[in-house]
């Protein structure tokens, strides 16, 4: 267990990490780590480190500055357990209202520390946030915060860790640590592999790449479930919930959906290389994934301009659209955005009226690139049917 004190005075700091440790050497409590800090920035860098399972924080006469680190604590590491000290009674609202799960008054006696550990304890048997590990003799705890995947060879586990370079290795099996990581954020994607869903970055059918880059594979006959279940993770977690990291990859989770549901895919154009750079969400459009259209379409790259242009054409265009498609390519590079409506696929696939919508970025004064979005139009299908309705019911 570690815990952090957070107190202005050096002094007042020394006398509740005295009475903690007397308290806890009493209930002999094994494995116990305290740290006093009186500098916001060395606490912040410890935390940044290891976040510690329960801090303290001493408020002075004017808590204001104590309650601004304290919810930047709690926003950043949500798992941590918080409890407040202070002189006064009227200062436990406060206390609570910022999340803490207690508030003691000096002197600290043992019955107000039973009661605060306590409280503390069954906070964290309800909420685990870290892994307890041996690691040869030593014991180590893994915040879960920073552990994105596992992986498991035999009697041996790999830890990888967020912004760590090296995995940690523990001869341990599997079966040994199960039991630590019920959270719902964890997700056997294989049977050796362990994924914090909290740092996939992206999901595809046959693997999913995570926040260093790792491509982890997954099962294809469980792709739909294990997707299914990142989705419904996902979707639950509140914001508030989350560190930025997370908070950035629930949010492009949550844009993705959203995409697939309107049949919606994002792209990027260099304009002066004429390159096409990014697409996103082509799936749910033309059944073919972004990173086989930008292969494709680079394989264009060694063609003279003009030829370039009729190729990209050809692959993406009908031929009838052609006057309209120029039309618009006139209207970006004279630095204004566009819409128009036009028959689109990808390759070999079949053509899809869509609506297309770009909008020149500027750089210079010169229109350096294009940003669009790409819709499936339904409505013509729609159209169509109605008319075909019609001509039957004209029928005699």
């Amino acid at each position: 267990m570690k815990i952090a004190i957070f107190s202005a005075g050096t002094s007042e700091g020394r006398l509740l990490e005295k009475a903690l440790w007397s308290y806890l050497d009493s209930i002999k409590a094994e494995d116990v780590i305290i740290d006093l800090f009186t500098s916001e920035d060395i606490f912040l860098r410890s935390c940044i480190q290891e976040p510690p399972d329960t801090a303290f924080f001493m408020l002075p006469g004017i808590p204001d500055a104590f309650l601004l680190l304290a919810r930047r604590l709690h926003e950043a590491y949500p798992r941590v357990v918080l409890v407040f000290t202070g002189q006064q009674a009227e200062q436990a609202l406060t206390a609570y209202q910022a999340g803490a799960v207690y508030y003691l008054m000096p002197p600290f006696s043992w019955t107000e520390l039973a009661h605060c550990h306590k409280r503390c304890s069954a906070f964290h048997r309800r909420h685990p946030h870290s892994l307890k590990i041996v690691q040869g003799r030593t014991p180590l705890t893994i915040p879960f915060e920073r552990l994105m995947y596992m992986l498991v060879e035999r009697k041996t586990t790999r830890f990888f860790l967020y912004e760590n370079s090296l995995p940690i290795i523990v001869h341990s099996a599997l079966s040994t640590l199960i039991s630590q990581l019920s959270e719902p954020r964890f997700l056997q994607s294989y049977r050796s592999c362990i994924i914090n869903m909290d740092f996939i970055n992206e999901f595809r059918s046959d693997s999913v790449i995570m926040a260093d880059g790792t491509i982890l594979p997954i099962r294809k006959r469980d792709s739909k479930r294990l997707r299914s279940s990142y989705q419904t993770y996902i979707l639950s977690q509140s914001p508030s919930t989350s560190t930025l990291l997370t908070n950035l990859t629930h949010y492009k989770e949550r844009l993705r959906i959203a995409m697939q549901v309107a049949s919606i895919c994002v792209f990027e154009v260099l304009l002066q290389h004429q390159r096409y750079t990014f697409f996103e969400n082509t799936e749910s459009i033309f059944g073919v994934s972004g990173d086989v259209i930008l292969a494709d379409v680079a394989a264009f790259a060694k063609l003279p301009p003009a030829q370039y242009r009729h190729a990209v054409s050809a692959y993406f265009s009908h031929p009838e659209d052609a006057p309209v498609i120029a039309a618009a390519y006139h209207e970006i590079l004279a630095g204004r955005s566009t819409s128009y409506e036009a028959r689109m696929r990808a390759g070999n696939t079949k053509f899809i009226w869509c609506r297309i919508d770009a909008q020149p970025i500027i750089e210079n004064g010169v229109p350096t690139r294009m940003i669009g979005v790409i819709t499936a139009l339904r409505y013509h299908r729609r159209k169509r049917t109605a008319s075909i309705t019609s001509s039957l019911s004209d029928t005699p």
